[in-house]
């Protein structure tokens, strides 16, 4: 794992999340983060 004190790109986030079948509510969540792991 590799972990980034940074937001991840907005673009590439939309193209995951987007047409994902999760709840609004987990999007805005994954919208909002302000870090991220590279598994």
């Amino acid at each position: 794992m590799v972990g980034f004190k940074t937001p991840y790109p907005q673009e590439s986030i939309e193209q995951c999340v987007a047409p994902a079948h999760y709840p609004q509510e987990v999007k805005e969540q994954v919208r909002a983060t302000s870090a991220n792991i590279i598994l």
